[in-house]
């Protein structure tokens, strides 16, 4: 009797490509979408994805797999948060590697958009400024006018369009 054994085994851990992030510049009640793509040498176990919110904890998913493209999709962000993230590929032989860390994370911004938020902020700096009854330093008059001249600009864009 003759009995063959194959032993098989993995030394290096997956390779992960860049981490696609849709949409790139997203709006109010907008999910996000995010992919990779992960390839080895033997079979993926798991992809997972991680994420904190502003200041909360990290909460890690699986990440959904067909072929080599592993994709998730997650709920709308509020404006004015920040989403921080990255993806870690294991695979049969328990080989992992991270794209990102919970020390050095991906950084994602939901700006603030809100054009008539930042309409009555500047309706409120002007009115302060006309009324005289407040003092600014030289710092913050530079910075309410930096605010001032980016609603205008805002507000040409949007009428554009």
């Amino acid at each position: 009797d003759t009995i063959n054994l194959i032993v098989s085994n993995d030394l290096s851990a997956p390779v992960i490509s860049e981490i696609l992030v849709i949409p790139s510049i997203p709006t109010e009640n907008e999910e996000i979408s995010f992919a990779v793509s992960v390839t080895d040498d033997s079979r993926i176990k798991n992809v997972k994805l991680s994420t904190k919110l502003d200041e909360g904890g990290w909460q890690t998913y699986d990440m959904t797999g067909f072929g080599s493209l592993y994709s998730l999709i997650i709920d709308p962000i509020d404006i004015g948060s920040t989403l921080l993230y990255y993806v870690e590929a294991t695979d049969e032989f328990n080989q992992s590697r991270f794209k990102g860390s919970q020390s050095f994370p991906y950084s994602y911004d939901i700006p603030f958009t809100n054009l008539e938020g930042l309409e009555a902020i500047q309706d409120n700096i002007q009115k302060i400024y006309e009324d005289n009854q407040l003092y600014v330093g030289m710092g913050s008059i530079v910075f309410l006018w930096a605010l001032v001249q980016l609603i205008k600009l805002r507000k040409k864009r949007k009428l554009k369009k």
